[in-house]
């Protein structure tokens, strides 16, 4: 009975691990305010990590789990200490404890949960036997015909090429001039200046995807490429891929972060991990530190590139910027909205469906750029899935996104469990994950079009028909056809 009871603890050690951090974070940052509030919180906290780790039959990477685990580190933890200090350190407003805030964060992932709980029950959808039954199942690579290699290999070109294309009509590359120009004093400020102005689109204004449609070469083409070389290493271990993968990442990791952007590096990272975690189906405490690590590295290497070379303000700067900034511009929208502004009523969306269209950025991201930083010049403001729907729909919003977005993040886990265990299910469902779980700190129209899920969707169809047209069994039925 002991032995059994050891190993469940050791089983369960990451989970207890990763609350046990949470919990502690989330009392640090409260500093003892509301012993009751707080409490409540802690206990819909660690309720609602527990229903989704139940609806996901263990310690596995889920679209709803990612989500979870940005909000805490991003959005959650900080968000608390906004609330419990009365929002005296918020952008916009403060002073006043902002219940409706409290209500939105919690009413939304305790929403998100039942979601889950709904899709589970819809699907009749068993977790742990399910995830059980997938990991006793064989890897299977259909994609190693040479139809498939050529198709893979076509879309390398198309990617490289658009981007270059691209690069070519900026005429710069702005981390090149950056470390070509380190060492002077002005060194952020003109980081800056490059990055808004390589940005740029038409006639000096930015556009949604700041770079145009080009962005979808560099954000999504080529780090699906990579995940996909990635996969095939996982499966065949052969030393030939591991450099190509290596490869692939160094070239994607450059352009991502060519125009001095750091989160499109840290979520390539993330991409990578969990394909890497989900190919086993299993979370290793060891290998998420690494990742995290690396991640945070990189994140601070740019950001002592663009011109923050003080050890004390680096730290201080990351921390701020990892850990505060999208949760500073969650709760002002919560101070904005009625008090100064009223509810958009679904404008909000509608603006971000024309921002999507050529010309000058129309999005809400852009919007609250404009009522929050006014002062700093141009640019896009984090916008949050939740507080764009609190925005257009008051807490009612926040509850009934919450929950579809909950029930359609499980429906994609119980279709991937339910699929051919196919190498390039895997790339798919990876990529569908981090797209899901980018709604804890941006909202649907940016993943659906920035992040890619429409390319995603025609990567896919592309996939296949090239697969098709190039296979040697489609030209040996076209030859027989003939001699008919």
């Amino acid at each position: 009975m002991s032995s059994r009871l050891a190993e469940a603890v050791r089983n369960r050690l990451d989970l207890f691990v990763s609350l046990g951090c949470g919990v502690l974070l989330c009392v640090l940052v409260s500093g003892g305010e509301n012993p009751v509030l707080l409490a409540l919180s802690l206990t819909i906290y660690l309720f609602t990590a527990l229903v989704l780790l139940k609806n996901a039959g263990g310690f596995t990477v889920t679209p709803a789990l990612m989500f979870y685990l940005l909000f805490t580190i991003l959005i959650y933890i900080s968000g608390l200490g906004f609330f419990f200090t009365d929002g005296v350190e918020s952008i916009y407003g403060g002073g006043v404890r902002n219940y409706t805030f409290y209500l939105a964060i919690h009413g939304g992932i305790l929403t998100l949960a039942l979601g889950t709980i709904m899709a589970t029950i819809s699907f009749n959808f068993r977790p742990t036997l399910e995830l059980l039954r997938f990991r006793d199942l064989t890897w299977n690579d259909y994609h190693r015909e040479p139809g498939y290699i050529i198709t893979l290999v076509l879309l390398g070109i198309l990617a490289l090429s658009a981007t270059a294309f691209f690069i070519q009509q900026r005429g710069f590359i702005p981390i090149i001039e950056i470390l070509r120009a380190q060492g002077q004093s002005n060194i952020y400020e003109l980081a800056g200046q490059s990055r808004a102005l390589f940005s740029r689109f038409g006639k000096g204004a930015g556009t949604y995807l700041y770079g145009g449609y080009f962005q979808q070469f560099y954000l999504v083409i080529l780090p699906f490429l990579t995940l996909v070389i990635a996969a095939k290493y996982l499966h065949q271990r052969k030393k030939i891929i591991l450099s190509l993968w290596l490869v692939a990442g160094v070239v994607s990791g450059f352009f991502l972060v060519m125009s001095l952007q750091r989160w499109p590096l840290m979520f390539f990272i993330i991409l990578n991990y969990i394909l890497y975690t989900s190919y086993s189906s299993r979370i290793k405490a060891t290998h998420s530190i690494f990742f995290i690590l690396v991640a945070i590295s990189l994140f601070g290497l740019l950001t002592y590139i663009r011109g923050i070379t003080e050890f004390e303000v680096l730290l201080v700067w990351l921390k701020n910027r990892i850990f505060r900034t999208q949760s500073e511009a969650f709760y002002a929208i919560f101070e904005m909205f009625p008090d100064h502004f009223a509810f958009f009523g679904g404008s909000g969306v509608l603006r971000d469906l024309k921002g999507v269209l050529p010309g000058p950025d129309a999005g809400f991201s852009r919007w609250m750029f404009d009522a929050l930083y006014r002062v700093y010049g141009n640019g896009t403001a984090p916008t949050i899935f939740w507080g764009q729907l609190y925005a257009d729909f008051n807490l009612l919003g926040v509850w009934i996104g919450s929950m579809a977005a909950g029930f359609v993040m499980q429906t994609v886990f119980i279709i991937y469990l339910r699929s051919k265990k196919v190498l390039l299910h895997l790339v798919i469902f990876t990529m569908l994950t981090m797209a899901l779980a980018e709604l804890a700190v941006s909202n649907l129209m940016i993943i659906i079009f920035q992040f890619g899920m429409i390319t995603l969707f025609l990567l896919v169809v592309s996939l296949n028909i090239g697969g098709w047209i190039f296979s040697t069994r489609g030209l040996a039925t076209v030859v027989i056809q003939r001699n008919h």
